[in-house]
This record gives C-alpha cells, sequence and structure tokens, in this order.
C-alpha cells in the first residue's frame, strides 16, 4: 500500500508534550473503590468483554474477525459528551463533523457528506436510517446517554450480517438491560452551548423475574456561529424524548422485551441557497434566497418487541419485530416514513466443529413526501419492500485456535433486484494475548429515494444578453430508476496484542474497491449567446443525471491502545490514516463531484484521551483530537476545511457516594472553527468554546 508522508503538526507536538507532562508531574494515589469502576477492571477484562455485531452473537472481543472497538458506558461519562455523534470521536478511523448545532457529517474509512450513506447505525438491533437519502439524522438520535451499555463500532463492512448500506461500517447502540438500570436517576445540566438538560430515569421490578424502567429527557441547545454572517447562526433547538423498556421472563426458557421511544425536536436554521420559482411573478432575478430562516419539526415514535428462546447451550432462537413513525418538516421537503420490520435469527452450535448461525429478514417502508419548488420526489407517494436471508458458520478449524467464518447475505430490493453479500474471515488465536485476523467480504448500498425519483434544483440562469421576457433556466439534478447498487470488494487484516498486564494494541490494515460510485452525468447542454464574442457561446450544462459512472479505491491503517499508565490514571490513543482515489468512467463527463469524494475525509486523524483519579472524591479527564485538512466537502460548491484540533476537559466531584457534580470545557483551543461545510441547504456554521455543569443524582 501507498500512503502520504506523515508528518507532525504543532498540534501533535503539543499532545506529547502534554503526555510528557502527565508523566513527569503524575502523583501516587491509592485507587479508591466507588468511582469509576472501569479503571478498576484490568485490561484482560476489558479484552474479554462480549461483542455482538461481529457475528450476531456473542463473543470475545479479542476473538472477533473484524476492526472492532468498543465504546463503554464509563467513557461516554468521563469524555463530557452530550450526543451519541460527539460520542463517536473515541473511535478510531470514525470521522465526527459538527456542521452547525443540531446537524452532524459522520462517516467510516471516508465519503463522509451532509447525507453521508455508506454507515449503518442501529440502536438495540433497530435501524434508524432514512430512506430518502440512506443516512442518518443525527439530531433525533438522542437516546439517554446514561443507559448505553456500550458502543460497539465496526469499520468495514458488515453486510453478511446487516444488509445493504452496511458498507464502511456498523455502528450498534446497545442500551442496558431494565435490570441494570433499577432506581432513580436524575442528570441536570447547564451551560453556555448546551444550556440546559434534563434527564430523569426510573428503573423497577415488576415481580416474577420481570424487570423496567421509564424515563424523559429534554435539552436546549444554543445557536453556533455563522461564518458568513459573522455572528449568529441561528440554528438553536429544542428536543423532548420518553420512553420504556421492560423484559419480561415468559418461561425457563423464553424471555421477551418490549422497549420503545417518542420523541419531538423543535429547530431553527438558516437555509444558504434557497431558490425561488422563476414563473411566480412575484419573484425576480437571480430567483435566490440567501441565508432564509427556517424552522424543523421532526418528531417520531417507535416500537421494538424481541423474544429469545434458549432451548439449552446449542440452540437458540431471536425474533424481533419493530415498527418505526417519523416526521420530519422543513422548507424543502416534508417527509413521512413509516417502517415495518421483521427479523428472525436461528443460532445452532451442536454439530462438532461447527457454530452456524442463520436467519429471515423482512422490512416494508410506506413514504410520503411534501415537496417543494427545491427537491421533490415522485411519486409523492412511496413504498418499497426489503426481503432478506443469511446463513454464517464458525468453523474451528486444526488447531483450536484457528477459526474460519464464512458467510452470505442475499436480499430483494425493489430497487435493484437481488444482491448477494459474501464475505469470509480468518482468526488465529496466536497465544493468549495475541490475535491476528483477516477477512475478504462484499458489501452494497442500495439507491435512496432521492437517487431514484427525486428532482433537486441547484442553479437558476437568467441571460443578461436575452431579449426581456425571455424565461430563466432552471438547471436540475434528477434521480433515475436505473440506478444501481454501488458495491465494494474489502480485503482486511488485523493484529490484536497486549505486551504487558497494562498495555494492548489494536491494528487494522485495509483496502477497498468500490464500483458503480454515483456521478452527476449532464444531460443537456444550454448555449448562451454572448453579444460581445458571438463566436464563443457560453456552455452551462442545464440537466443532470444520478448515474453510477465511478470507481474509487481506498486504503488505510488504524490503530487504537489503552494504557494503564498506573491504577488511577489510564491513556487511549488512537491514529488512523486515509487514502481514496476516484476515477470516472470514460464516458463520463462529471468533471466536479470527484474532488468531493476524495476530499472529505481528513487523511490524518487521531486521539488522546487521559482519564486520572485523582483520590475517592475527584476525577480529572483530558481529551485531545485533531483532523487534517478537507480538500472539499461540498458538490453544489468547493469548499475546503483547514485542520482543526480540539482540547476537551472534565473535572468531577463526588459529593456523596450518590451524587456526583462536574464540570466540562469543550473546544478550548479556539473561539470557534470549522468542522465542516454541505450542501446548499445550509448556511455555514462553526462549532464554538463551551463550558457546561452538570449535577448527577442517583437514588
Amino acid at each position: 500500500m501507498k500512503f502520504p508522508n506523515l508528518t507532525l503538526s504543532h498540534t501533535s507536538c503539543f499532545i506529547f508534550c502534554l503526555a510528557s507532562c502527565f508523566l513527569a508531574l503524575q502523583p501516587v494515589y491509592a485507587q479508591q473503590p466507588g468511582l469509576d469502576d472501569i479503571l478498576d477492571l484490568g485490561l484482560e477484562d476489558l479484552l474479554s468483554m462480549e461483542v455482538t455485531s461481529v457475528s450476531k452473537k456473542k463473543q470475545r472481543l479479542t476473538e472477533s474477525a473484524a476492526a472492532i472497538y468498543v465504546i463503554t458506558q464509563e467513557d461516554i461519562r468521563r469524555s463530557g459528551v452530550t450526543s451519541i455523534a460527539e460520542a463517536l470521536r473515541m473511535a478510531p478511523g470514525i470521522q465526527v463533523a459538527k456542521m452547525d448545532s443540531n446537524k452532524w457529517a459522520v462517516s467510516s474509512r471516508g465519503f463522509n457528506g451532509q447525507f453521508a450513506n455508506k454507515l449503518l447505525i442501529l440502536i438495540d438491533g433497530r435501524s434508524v436510517y432514512t430512506p430518502s437519502y440512506s443516512g442518518v439524522y443525527w439530531d433525533v438520535q438522542d437516546t439517554m446517554l446514561e443507559d448505553i451499555e456500550r458502543i460497539e463500532v465496526i469499520r468495514g463492512p458488515g453486510a453478511t450480517i446487516w444488509g445493504a448500506n452496511a458498507v464502511n461500517g456498523v455502528i450498534n447502540i446497545i442500551n442496558r438491560s431494565a435490570s441494570e438500570t433499577k432506581g432513580g436517576l436524575l442528570v441536570a445540566r447547564l451551560g453556555d452551548e448546551e444550556k440546559s438538560q434534563l434527564s430523569m430515569r426510573y428503573g423497577f421490578s415488576a415481580g416474577e423475574g420481570a424487570d423496567g424502567r421509564v424515563y424523559f429527557k429534554a435539552s436546549e441547545h444554543d445557536s453556533s456561529y455563522a461564518t458568513e454572517l459573522e455572528g449568529d447562526a441561528g440554528d438553536d433547538w429544542s428536543s423532548y424524548q420518553s420512553g420504556f423498556r421492560l423484559e419480561l421472563p415468559v418461561s425457563s426458557s423464553d424471555r421477551l422485551t418490549l422497549q420503545g421511544d417518542v420523541y419531538r425536536n423543535d429547530e431553527n436554521q438558516r437555509v444558504g441557497n434557497l431558490w425561488l420559482d422563476p414563473t411566480d411573478p412575484a419573484n425576480s432575478p437571480p430567483y435566490q434566497a440567501l441565508n432564509t430562516p427556517d424552522q424543523i419539526d421532526a418528531n417520531g415514535y417507535n416500537l421494538l418487541t424481541r423474544w429469545e428462546h434458549n432451548v439449552n447451550n446449542d440452540l437458540s432462537t431471536s425474533l424481533q419485530l419493530y415498527y418505526d413513525h417519523t416526521e420530519r418538516n422543513q422548507i424543502y421537503l416534508d417527509q413521512i416514513n413509516d417502517t415495518l420490520d421483521i427479523d428472525f435469527t436461528q443460532r445452532y452450535s451442536g454439530w462438532k466443529s461447527h457454530d452456524l448461525i442463520w436467519g429471515l429478514g423482512y422490512r416494508q417502508i410506506e413514504a410520503e413526501f411534501g415537496n417543494s419548488y427545491n427537491v421533490q420526489l415522485l411519486p409523492a407517494s412511496q413504498s418499497s419492500t426489503l426481503v432478506s436471508a443469511f446463513i454464517q458458520d464458525e468453523i474451528t478449524l486444526k488447531p483450536d485456535s484457528l477459526r474460519l467464518t464464512v458467510g452470505v447475505k442475499v436480499e430483494d430490493n425493489d430497487h435493484t433486484g437481488v444482491e448477494t453479500q459474501p464475505s469470509a474471515r480468518l482468526v488465529w488465536l496466536a497465544s493468549t494475548n495475541q490475535t491476528l485476523w483477516a477477512s475478504v467480504s462484499q458489501a452494497a448500498r442500495t439507491p435512496s429515494q432521492v437517487e431514484n425519483s427525486g428532482r433537486v434544483v441547484t442553479n437558476i440562469f437568467s441571460n443578461p444578453f436575452a431579449p426581456a421576457g425571455t424565461p430563466a433556466s432552471v438547471i436540475y439534478i434528477d434521480g433515475s430508476d436505473d440506478f444501481d447498487a454501488e458495491k465494494l470488494n474489502a480485503f482486511e487484516i488485523g493484529y490484536r496484542v497486549q505486551p504487558s498486564e497494562r498495555l494492548s494494541l489494536d491494528i487494522a490494515l485495509f483496502h477497498n474497491q468500490y464500483k458503480n460510485l454515483s456521478t452527476f452525468e449532464a444531460t443537456s447542454i444550454l448555449s448562451i449567446t454572448n453579444p460581445f464574442a458571438p463566436a464563443a457561446p457560453l456552455l452551462i450544462p442545464s440537466g443532470f443525471l444520478i448515474e453510477n459512472k465511478r470507481d474509487a479505491t481506498s486504503q488505510g491503517i488504524e490503530l487504537s491502545g489503552d494504557w494503564h499508565a498506573t491504577e488511577s490514571w489510564r491513556l487511549q490513543f488512537n491514529y488512523s490514516v486515509l487514502s481514496i482515489t476516484a476515477e470516472n468512467d470514460v464516458d463520463s463527463n462529471d468533471t466536479f463531484t470527484t474532488s468531493t469524494v476524495e476530499g472529505s475525509a481528513p487523511v490524518h486523524q487521531w486521539s488522546l484521551r487521559s482519564s486520572h483519579t485523582l483520590s475517592d472524591a475527584w476525577a480529572l479527564d483530558m481529551w485531545l483530537y485533531h483532523y487534517g485538512k478537507l480538500d472539499n466537502t461540498s458538490f453544489s460548491s468547493p469548499i475546503k476545511i483547514p485542520a482543526y484540533g480540539s482540547f476537551n476537559t472534565r473535572i468531577s466531584w463526588q459529593i456523596k457516594q450518590n451524587i456526583t457534580f462536574s464540570m466540562v470545557a469543550q473546544n478550548l483551543l479556539a473561539d470557534h472553527h470549522k468542522e465542516f461545510s454541505g450542501e446548499f441547504f445550509v448556511t455555514r456554521a462553526e462549532v464554538e468554546r463551551s463550558l457546561y455543569a452538570q449535577l448527577r443524582v442517583d437514588f
């Protein structure tokens, strides 16, 4: 593989100085129990943590043949993050960029954007992507952070288990069981950017082994800084969410889980560029409104039920059903989506040297769109069905430390028909402290509704030399029924080692080959006569069609480490390097989107977190992370983002056994900084320095 040259930035020098100061000034404190239990766990316990997202069954993290990273509940608490998106910054190879106060761009191994579509997000097994663009609205993924048990982050394809759109990664957010959250919890927060938040949860026993909990969460968020306006971006917002979870033992071998959430977000935003209908006499050239204030009304609810049947240690069955209703209304598109999903899985390990898991799936999506002049999806009512089946076998080879996992998922969707997504994974447990693994897999991203049936106005051109009354030319990007699935062939290898009782390292290398990536192909050319140069008319593309005329390759290295420097001090670090090159087909005339594919993800990014328990009552946490420059983040206009770093710190005081007060300061290196600029739908904004205080009471 060929990688860009590695260089040390000023921020890199700072991180090494910071670590050196920690080592030089480290005082000796005895670790006291009860403050932060994660520091009481040895590395062997942490590495033995069970994960489920790689093979849809419980297995030790060290035995997983995938690039997986686990963000624990204690990581979330000690980092001071206030959203799921921000928590993902802790994982190597995951690019998290905040676009404004209520929008994020999140991706794995590149291809980031305002409408990033190659990363599958699950909450307790429920997919939260929106079918309109196959991405995620991160503002409404606002579950109570204190109830998250762990976030399993897989970089690389997971399509054999999870299906289409699990192309560059799978993020599975797993909440704690009701039996682990008994009693009451109140968390109150006040700050300047995160203005206020109140979270309440109560867990209870319902008798006969049944457990449940209910929760409520309300938040208010301030506006970000608008670059163009040199002030308030007008994107402040509030959110409200409530939910429940109930776990019922039906019999000695059967258990039923019921859970659901309901939410409402009232958000403000400024639409960077809104095109006005030139056929309306009330509008005049250039038929353009800049930084238009708008309100987003986002609400929805979901209900999930899961039945688990365990006959014995060799046979287990799971049946999951969920219904998800979402509504989102904003100036350029209203949308309502209703999703019904049924998933059946069975595991059998009674055969010698074989551990077999198979399943069937069905998903029905009904969508209603309220179109605008700027964005239209036709027809306004759409229905789609997905039927799937998968099978996977883990084969223990001789010697027992060598395991081969082969599997395939077959899906039939309404857009591209049958998609087959196989994988083969090999893991070698070389010793008690070393694991080597390799994988070859295929994945597909099926078309979104915009790519199939959308029409988006991208420009309106009024010829200044045309006679009076000449209509303006409207330039569109149109979806196509012929748009095919994007394909990926992925090759990965990895190595995990624990060289000492206090240190563990994890490294993954990958090479990805993409086929049939989307391009914007000009379908018509508008010739504008210039009276000052009649022989050289101005040629402007007047229409575009979304097609599959691009291939790309990406390659990279991801490194993470966990060092328990002392019994009371832990350092976690990660670093990743990424290279992407794209090439269009010879018959493609797309000349402006290739740079966005190659330039929307940083070549280098790294993170260093320090968790230091000072005494039985005080803890100090610091977090420094850095993202390299972005050459282009927007299809609609070339946008460069300079490299930036962020330094966050948290200090907590355990006043009593059940009362903790903490102060968190974020983005301390600058008053405000750019992280990402999307398409013309969003006014460009910057992330501001912030401070908040939090009180947590367990009762």
